[in-house]
C-alpha cells in the first residue's frame, strides 16, 4: 500500500494515514454544514460543534489506545502520551468522547439533546470510511491469512502488516470496514428522514456499529498487538463494543417507549 505520499517538489512526505483522519473530518464538518438548514440547525453551531467534538474525538482515540493498549508504557511514562508521531489511534475512543463532548455542548447551548446527537450521528460513518481508507494505505488493523482470491498483500516490511505477514495473502478488513462505514452512513441518513423519536438515529448506530464492528473483528489478523481477553476470543474492542450495546439496546426501547416526538 502506500504508507507514505512522496509528492513533486515536497522536501518531505507525507503520512498517508494522518492525511485521510484530516480529509474525514472536514467531510464530516462540510456534511453537517451542508444538511444543518434542512434539519433544524443553525451552521455557526453546526461549525462549532463539529471542531470542537471533532478534536476532541482525536484526542480521545489516541488515549484510549495509550491507557487501554500501551497500559505498562502509560504508567511508566505518561509522556506517551504525547508522542503522536508513533500513531496510535483507536475509533471506540474517539466516539466515547466525541459523545461526551457532544453531549456537553448541547446542554450548554441548550440544544435538544437527543435530536443534537442525532444529527451529529449522520456525519460520523463519514469519519469511518476515510479511518479505514488510511488503514489500508498504512497496513495497520491487518486481517488475518487467508486463500480466497480476495485478499491484501503487504510488501513494506516497514507497515505493521508488513512486519507481521510480509507478502502473504490477509483478509482485507479494512475494505470490509470501510464498506461498513458506508453502509451505516446511508442508514443513518435514511434513518433520520424517517425517524418517529427523538435519539432514535443516535441509538441505531450504537447498536448497529458494535454488531458489525463485532463481527469483523474476529477477521483481524493484529490480535498481539492490540489485546484481548478470556484466552484470545475477545479482543478489546469487542469487550468495548459489546458493553455499549448492552446499554443502547434497553435505551433504544425506552426511548421508543417514551416516544419523544422528533424535531
Amino acid at each position: 500500500m502506500f504508507p507514505q505520499l512522496h509528492l513533486p517538489g515536497l522536501s518531505f512526505v507525507i503520512p498517508t494515514y494522518g492525511l485521510c483522519v484530516v480529509t474525514g473530518i472536514l467531510l464530516c464538518f462540510y456534511w453537517l454544514w451542508k444538511t444543518a438548514p434542512e434539519r433544524g440547525f443553525g451552521r455557526e453551531m453546526t461549525l462549532q460543534l463539529a471542531l470542537l467534538t471533532g478534536n476532541i474525538a482525536i484526542l480521545g482515540a489516541h488515549l484510549f489506545y495509550v491507557i487501554v493498549l500501551r497500559t505498562n508504557s502509560f504508567l511508566q511514562d505518561p509522556f506517551i502520551f504525547f508522542h503522536f508521531s508513533e500513531g496510535g489511534f483507536v475509533s471506540y475512543g474517539a466516539f466515547i468522547f466525541g459523545a461526551i463532548t457532544a453531549i456537553a455542548y448541547l446542554k450548554a447551548k441548550k440544544i435538544p439533546l437527543l435530536d443534537g446527537l442525532d444529527f451529529t450521528v449522520t456525519a460520523v460513518p463519514i469519519m469511518i470510511i476515510f479511518i479505514r481508507i488510511g488503514c489500508m494505505c498504512a497496513g495497520c488493523c491487518f486481517g488475518k491469512p487467508t486463500t480466497s482470491w480476495l485478499h491484501f498483500t503487504f510488501t513494506d516490511p516497514h507497515t505493521p502488516a508488513g512486519q507481521v505477514y510480509l507478502n502473504t495473502p490477509l483478509v482485507p478488513v479494512q475494505l470490509y470496514n470501510m464498506l461498513d462505514g458506508v453502509f451505516l452512513f446511508v442508514v443513518v441518513n435514511w434513518l433520520y428522514a424517517r425517524r418517529q423519536f427523538s435519539g432514535q438515529v443516535a441509538i441505531a448506530f450504537s447498536i448497529l456499529y458494535p454488531i458489525n464492528r463485532g463481527i469483523l473483528e474476529f477477521f483481524r489478523g493484529d490480535d498481539a498487538a492490540r489485546g484481548v481477553y478470556f484466552h484470545h476470543m475477545i479482543s478489546t474492542a469487542q469487550f468495548t463494543g459489546l458493553f455499549i450495546l448492552c446499554l443502547s439496546i434497553p435505551f433504544y426501547f425506552l426511548l421508543q417507549k417514551r416516544t419523544i416526538p422528533a424535531v
